[in-house]
């Protein structure tokens, strides 16, 4: 009897301990359940992500003696510093700002470093001086891209200036220019008479892709002193100035200027300025003969239709009478003549 309430006890408290552990193991699998529900819902920790960068270091030149600053941002990140040339920048020389994203409340990490002229300078002949970040997560590291850190200078001297010309009317000039070396490369600008050419507004110039200047078709306007300027971060630097000298006389000729029915040669005196200064006779001067060019309006008088369309140096060889010269100032004559 006492051996059967003994294994009955047993029984009893073998059944409490089945009880028990399948409530253990019930709860257990409950728990594993939330948390997985909370894992979906939850930002992943930290711990479980590599660090990318918000911010990562950008190209900067140095200007005479100032430093630079190099910025990066990564999250999540537990710590974060820079490496310059393959070598770590001293933990005294980071300036650390940590926050938190209030969206996902993974930690952010901000550094920056000063990078002064003389640690580029060290580095001088031997390679460019770069800079990049590396972070750190639970996880493992992430590096950002690599900042060069330039020190700008811009060359006094220009490779190649601007010729003084003289080019006759309708005639396309080409005015060169290479600007000095310089880090960054210069820009190139050219002004007329120090007023800054703009092609877009005069489109009679243009500015190549190697900074010469050319100007389509001379005009009497164009005679100039022109001037390329270079300049970058660090300096502005203008080259010697280049007088351009178009010749070649326009003049718009009234229709009432000829008698009607009579066909002539034009021509132009044009004295010397010594001669004009001299007030010297003009039978004494020296003279050029041109062919005039007619005005828009020409083209509608028959009589003058044979004067129209010429090219200088080409003459009309047909005339009746003589026109009386006229004196126009500046030493310039008009008048018509026979050829015979």
């Amino acid at each position: 009897m006492i051996l059967l309430r003994v294994l009955c006890s047993g029984l009893g408290m073998l059944n409490f301990l089945i009880s028990s552990a399948l409530l253990c193991l019930q709860i257990a699998c409950q728990d594993a359940e939330f948390r997985e529900t909370q894992s979906e819902s939850i930002p992943v920790a930290s711990s479980e992500s590599l660090p990318h960068f918000l911010v990562e270091p950008e190209d900067v030149y140095i200007v005479k003696n100032k430093p630079v600053t190099l910025v990066c941002k990564a999250m999540p990140a537990t710590q974060i510093y820079f490496k310059c040339n393959g070598e770590w920048v001293h933990q005294m020389n980071h300036v650390t700002e940590e926050t938190v994203d209030k969206v996902t409340g993974l930690v952010v990490l901000q550094v920056r470093t000063d990078i002064s002229r003389q640690q580029v300078e060290k580095m001088f002949g031997l390679e460019e001086y770069w800079c990049q970040c590396v972070a750190w997560s639970a996880t493992g590291t992430t590096k950002s891209q690599k900042a060069f850190v330039r020190i700008a200078y811009l060359r006094k001297n220009f490779e190649q200036e601007p010729m003084g010309k003289e080019v006759p009317l309708d005639q396309e000039v080409l005015l060169h220019c290479r600007p000095p070396e310089g880090i960054p490369p210069a820009n190139v600008e050219w002004l007329k008479n120090e007023e800054l050419i703009d092609p877009i507004q005069d489109p009679n110039f243009y500015v190549t892709m190697d900074h010469n200047l050319i100007i389509k078709e001379a005009r009497l306007s164009d005679t100039a002193n022109y001037t390329c300027v270079a300049k970058n971060i660090v300096a502005r630097r203008r080259s010697t100035t280049a007088a351009v000298t178009t010749y070649g006389i326009s003049l718009l000729i009234p229709p009432e200027a000829i008698p009607r029915g009579k066909i002539y040669e034009l021509y132009l005196t044009v004295h010397k300025k010594e001669d004009v200064s001299r007030e010297s006779d003009p039978a004494q001067s020296s003279c050029q003969l041109w062919a005039s060019r007619c005005p828009t309006n020409w083209a509608s008088h028959p009589e003058h239709s044979a004067l129209c369309g010429r090219k200088s140096g080409e003459l009309v060889h047909k005339a009746e009478e003589t026109i009386a010269p006229r004196k126009l100032g500046g030493g310039i004559t008009f008048g018509a003549r026979n050829s015979f």
